[in-house]
C-alpha cells in the first residue's frame, strides 16, 4: 500500500507552481480509503476544494440519512 508522502519537495512546489493544491492526509485516512476503493469496484471519491474535504460514498449516505431523520422523524424512531 503507498505510502502518504512526496517523491520530493521538486514536486510539492512544482504543485504549488501548477496551480494544484498539494494535500498529505493522516496515514490511518490513507489506509482508509484505499481500504475503501479496494473493497468496493467503481468506487469514486470527490474532492471538495472549497470545503477542503475527501467525500466518500458512505459519507453521501450519512448525509442523506440525517436529512431523512430530520424531516421523516418518525421512520427512525
Amino acid at each position: 500500500m503507498p505510502t502518504p508522502s512526496f517523491p520530493s519537495s521538486i514536486f510539492f512546489s512544482n504543485c504549488f507552481k501548477n496551480g494544484i493544491l498539494p494535500i498529505v492526509p493522516p496515514a490511518a485516512e490513507v489506509a482508509a480509503l484505499f481500504r475503501q476503493v479496494e473493497a468496493v469496484p467503481g468506487c469514486r471519491l470527490v474532492v471538495d476544494l472549497p470545503a477542503q474535504a475527501v467525500v466518500r460514498p458512505a459519507d453521501k449516505i450519512r448525509e442523506f440519512e440525517a436529512r431523512c431523520r430530520i424531516g421523516q422523524p418518525w421512520l427512525f424512531s
